[in-house]
């Protein structure tokens, strides 16, 4: 137990650092009654990829509340055996709030994993204090996705941190709701889906529609076990179904891989630079992911891309305001879903359409504004 515990809670740290940012704004500075905030996420991740809520310092930094960071003092330990290493990166961590306790108000745990250290420095200074949870602790182990002792971990800092939270962020309702049967007050928890920069959907616009489907693309980090499964049923079940169909176009996967994944059927292009430029030069795209947690962002990638998409119920659940024939075509089960692609496949005026419709549900609810505002509101309201 104890070494597991060491080598789950390693991987978040080795490159992480916290970041202290001071607010821009003066008149957002009198809206939410704060000075600074003190974010405590890997900043890399908050500026690529589609992992440790991004999409929180997207909001806060459209909302014109966080600007550049001031300079870092948090260093990795690297060299340092890994245990040591973890405690020396929470040390520093917790030195580095300490240090700076003037400069801020407000402690913004972006993970599970940071939410301990965020609670110690709120208590101990006396901050505000907000935690972001990628998905609620029990989803993990439900689905098959982690370990009994991984989710298990995850719900005792989500029982410490919750009770001395101020907002609990957390990215679906389903999250909320869970949530909320656990034991979080409902008024604590803010739903704050993923962001998408109204300048990436302006440029991103691509309704085209091909007469002929020629490409099919699945995105997702195959070393990911839902990822990996989805793989592995595209490669041995859709492109054979596909191709008896009389279908000769190629489908292919993007993503980080799996040394361990070999496919005989579809074409696997590994990790690409710019995910959104592969999206966009395919003629349909899908999401055949049987267990999820979470937001399932590659689906609202899909959509902000304009791209039609079919995807299981599953992830579909995970999407606020996706509806069946209108955004995307929702699937139920294996049968189901290799019919609606083969539906699609034959219909350009369904594909276009469904183009049309997805991107419009992302820039609707899923833009810098929409979401900017409704964090801010939720700052103020708590700022009361």
């Amino acid at each position: 137990m104890t070494s597991w515990v060491w080598r789950e809670a390693v991987n978040w740290p080795r490159r992480a650092r916290g970041s202290l940012f001071c607010l821009k704004d003066e008149q957002q500075v009198k809206r939410i009654r704060r000075r600074g905030i003190l974010l405590l996420p890997l900043e890399s991740e908050l500026e690529g990829g589609n992992e440790a809520f991004k999409y929180v310092a997207r909001a806060l930094r459209f909302a014109n509340l966080i600007g550049r960071p001031r300079p870092r003092s948090v260093t990795n330990g690297k060299g340092l055996p890994r245990f040591v290493e973890w405690l020396w990166f929470n040390v520093q961590l917790l030195v580095y709030g300490a240090s700076n306790a003037e400069h801020y108000d407000t402690v913004v745990a972006t993970s599970h994993w940071y939410a301990l250290q965020g609670t110690l420095l709120a208590l101990l200074y006396r901050k505000r204090l907000i935690c972001c949870y990628g998905a609620y602790s029990w989803a993990y182990w439900r689905n098959g996705i982690r370990s009994f002792p991984y989710s298990a971990a995850l719900r005792i800092i989500e029982l410490i941190s919750s009770r001395f939270a101020d907002i609990l962020i957390v990215a679906t309702e389903r999250d909320r709701r869970a949530l909320t049967r656990g034991g979080a007050k409902h008024q604590k928890v803010l739903v704050l889906p993923p962001v998408y920069p109204s300048k990436m959907l302006s440029e991103a616009v691509s309704t085209r529609t091909q007469k002929v489907v020629r490409r099919i693309l699945f995105v997702g980090d195959v070393s990911y076990l839902p990822n990996a499964e989805a793989a592995k049923w595209i490669d041995r079940v859709l492109c054979p179904y596909l191709r008896e169909s009389g279908w000769a176009g190629e489908v292919v996967l993007v993503g980080r891989g799996n040394p361990a994944l070999r496919l005989v059927n579809a074409h696997y292009l590994g990790y690409v630079r710019d995910i959104f430029r592969e999206i966009r030069e395919a003629d349909l795209c899908i999401a055949p992911v049987w267990k999820c947690v979470g937001a399932v962002t590659k689906v609202l990638d899909y959509l902000a891309c304009g791209r039609p998409s079919v995807v299981s119920w599953e992830v579909a659940e995970t999407i606020s305001g996706v509806e069946d024939g209108v955004h995307c075509l929702i699937a139920r089960g294996g049968a189901d879903f290799r019919q609606k692609v083969r539906e699609l496949i034959e219909s350009p005026s369904r594909r276009h359409q469904l183009g049309v419709k997805g991107q419009e549900l992302v820039r609707e609810r899923y833009s810098e504004e929409v979401s900017a505002e409704t964090l801010v509101r939720a700052l103020e309201n708590e700022g009361k």
